[in-house]
């Protein structure tokens, strides 16, 4: 295979552009991408704003050992219609040049070597179980880094390993923001923090600092398996009570790590086109994140929501065209040892009225346990107004299969829908704040309205329950209504028709039926 760093096997041109007539495809990367692809770090992570070509990197990073028949390639987006989306159509344009054969049941490609790259997504938190057993994981790699949990993180690391004596790498790209944006921070913080006296420094951390794409050595401390210390490349300890004195322990052996920024304007495909005047064009908090590539940033409260926006309503000032319950379920009681924080389950009834206006009318909200979850959806089942629908989000994997096969025996009789995810929580909840900032979301007046105002008002901090299920709420309640409106079209265009045949010697020469012109 010709090396990615190779000049071209037909003409020698080290350039973009081969000799004229030269049909050799060649992958050129960017400054940012070669440094990145020529890491020798186990941790390595690239971002902090958009438009760097970060995933690419990903893709062409995990080709470095398919010339050998035991390597494995892993790499995942948390959502498998965005790995669709992005990483799959991509590696499909580029992995065939190589040989590579695409086996849909396996999500996974194979090469002439007998080397194997799995592509594939982590939507439900326990889905990263599904690769424990892999016996060869030499190559991980994590797109949207921030996308996923710390604890899937970690536990994905530990599935890297090669007993064929392959060199080992985690690499992943993300963006500022979403909900692992806080342990993202934390893990690369050495980067990622402004020095004291720089714009935006936080005077509570107080280091190590670390510049861009310089490479540090981190051990876990003895007795302590959750926590990491900065070292020496070559400082282990000399002696572990599982391992004999004097010699390197293999669980404190220190792993090095790195982080290397990247810009739009490292990416020659992007600087200066529209894309980046359309960064330009984003709110000061995204533009900051996915412009500036700025980790420091926060959304303060109300942000996004303002109550003054918000009217409470003693009465729906107009008919329903339709209404939906969404429940976004929590299975942690308020009573489980262990539990630092109760999880909440909540399930916002909405309708969409005839002249457009949203209306939030009730919350039920509490913490229990899976049984009294599934008793609490179907009491408020038989209570809701008649034509209510009830939505219950489904989870990806087989767990989320399993779960919806039992919500649809629990619902049987009753109309509903079982909806997968959409996006994460911040993206889905913009569509949400920006039709309450608008004055298009009211309230109809009663107890919880004062915990479900705080809640907006305090988001993106605090508690999320609520405004997930109304964010949820609002993309299922969007869809009941187009569906209905064109069901009354087509009801409209059928009764017109029906009427036009009926009526006598219209159109007709001989007092026959309507001939229709269409």
């Amino acid at each position: 295979m010709t090396s990615r760093f190779d000049p071209c096997p037909t003409c020698g041109e080290k350039d973009k552009s081969c000799a004229v007539g030269c049909a050799t495809p060649r992958w050129i990367p960017n400054p940012k991408q070669e440094q990145f692809l020529s890491s020798g770090a186990f941790e390595l992570c690239t971002g902090g704003a958009k438009g760097g070509a970060k995933s690419e990197g990903l893709l062409i990073g995990s080709l470095h050992g398919i010339d050998h028949p035991r390597y494995v390639g892993l790499l995942l987006r948390r959502e498998r219609e965005q790995t669709k989306r992005t990483l799959l159509r991509r590696s499909k344009e580029l992995f065939p040049a190589l040989g590579g054969r695409w086996y849909q049941g396996g999500w996974a490609w194979e090469f002439p070597s007998g080397a194997r790259i799995e592509i594939n997504g982590c939507d439900n938190e326990r889905d990263v179980e599904r690769y424990q057993g892999m016996q060869e994981l030499s190559y991980l790699g994590l797109d949207e880094l921030t996308h996923f949990l710390r604890s899937q993180y970690l536990y994905l690391i530990s599935c890297v390993r090669s007993a064929a004596g392959l060199p080992l790498s985690v690499r992943a790209a993300t963006n500022p923001g979403s909900q692992g944006h806080d342990w993202v921070l934390a893990r690369f913080a050495p980067w990622l923090y402004p020095r004291p006296g720089e714009p935006w420094s936080d005077p509570a951390y107080l280091g190590p600092w670390a510049d861009d794409g310089e490479v540090l050595w981190y051990r876990t401390t003895t007795g302590d398996a959750g926590t990491e210390t900065p070292c020496a490349r070559d400082e282990h300890e000399p002696s572990c009570e599982r391992c004999a004195p004097r010699a390197p322990c293999p669980v404190h052996q220190p792993r090095s790590r790195q982080f290397i920024k990247s810009f739009v304007t490292d990416n020659p495909f992007l600087a200066g086109t529209a894309y980046e005047a359309n960064l330009h064009s984003l709110d000061p908090l995204e533009r900051a994140r996915f412009l500036g590539g700025n980790w420091m940033i926060r959304a303060e409260p109300g942000v996004y929501f303002d109550r003054r926006t918000i009217a409470i309503l003693d009465a729906a000032p107009a008919p329903v065209l339709c209404r939906l319950r969404y429940w976004d379920r929590a299975s942690t009681a308020a009573t489980d040892k262990g539990a630092k924080r109760a999880a909440w389950t909540a399930g916002v009834r909405m309708a969409m009225l005839t002249t457009g206006l949203i209306l939030i009318e009730h919350v039920d909200r509490g913490q229990w346990d899976p049984g009294a979850v599934d008793a609490r959806i179907l009491a408020r089942a038989n209570d809701d107004p008649q034509g209510s629908v009830i939505a219950l989000e489904k989870d990806g994997g087989q767990a989320g299969t399993s779960q919806a096969y039992y919500d649809a025996r629990m619902l049987a009789g009753r109309e509903f829908v079982l909806p997968p995810p959409v996006a994460d929580k911040t993206t889905r909840m913009k569509p949400f704040s920006a039709q309450c900032r608008a004055g298009n979301v009211a309230l109809l007046r009663g107890p919880w309205n004062e915990p479900y105002l705080r809640e907006l008002e305090g988001c993106p901090m605090g508690l999320w329950d609520q405004i997930d299920s109304s964010s949820g709420g609002l993309i299922q309640l969007l869809k009941l209504q187009e569906q209905l409106v064109a069901l009354r079209r087509a009801a409209a265009l059928r009764d017109a028709l029906q009427k036009a045949a009926s009526s006598p010697r219209q159109g007709g020469v001989d007092g026959g039926p309507l001939r229709m012109r269409w």
